[in-house]
């Protein structure tokens, strides 16, 4: 019975106390994990122009959104690091300690992990290979959306265009525009409204409203 309720009260013990440092180690493990895979989505997606103009989207999540879920995952996995830095600072400093003169001195793992990433960075900066293959495999994955003509607009953020400036691509007036989508059973929301507006409205991608405008 002694042992039990030595056991009870140590288990409350634990139940109460929260443990920061292993919430810290959490917190890293999840951002790096999710930096990662938004890293390689990132890796993987069409060029900016090409993204708006279809609305692409991975897991219902949009080019952008995607930017902007690396970009919020970092700034928790930098502060997260800091925070893991500062409660295992003890630890830490133990790599860099000579076990005989307890001082700070450069160990044979710091050397070559700065050798390891200074070659890394180097190949980066300078372009060499085979480091340079992986920018050229996203070259090729952003050149293989852009291969599909029906990807490409007309103009440079052409999704953000009126009907009005949108007349120099496609040769015809707005009236004409605005009568081929009527045909189609497309609804402008105003004067000046733009294409994304109208694809928005209509629950449409750009290129879509834009092939109408096309074909009429």
């Amino acid at each position: 019975q002694a042992l039990r309720d030595s056991s009870m009260q140590s288990y409350m013990s634990s139940k109460k106390t929260f443990n920061y440092r292993g919430l810290t180690s959490f917190v890293t493990m999840w951002t790096f994990l999710g930096m990662a895979f938004s890293g390689l989505v990132l890796f993987a997606t069409p060029q900016g122009r090409i993204a708006n103009w279809t609305n692409w989207s991975f897991l219902g999540i949009t080019k952008e959104g995607w930017e902007g879920v690396h970009n919020i995952l970092m700034i928790l996995f930098f502060v997260s690091i800091g925070l893991h830095i500062y409660y295992n600072w003890k630890v830490l400093l133990h790599y860099f300690k000579n076990r005989a003169t307890r001082k700070l001195t450069m160990t044979k793992e710091l050397l070559v992990s700065l050798a390891i990433t200074g070659v890394f960075l180097s190949g980066a900066v300078m372009e060499w290979q085979p480091f340079w293959s992986v920018q050229d495999l996203n070259e090729s994955i952003k050149n293989y959306w852009a291969s599909d003509e029906g990807n490409n607009p007309p103009a440079p953020h052409a999704e953000d265009l009126t009907l009005a400036e949108l007349t120099n691509h496609t040769k015809t007036s707005v009236e004409a525009m605005l009568s081929d989508l009527a045909k189609n059973n497309i609804a402008v929301p105003s004067e000046n409204a733009t294409l994304s507006d109208i694809a928005e409205a209509n629950t449409l991608t750009p290129d879509e409203v834009y092939s109408m405008l096309s074909k009429g």
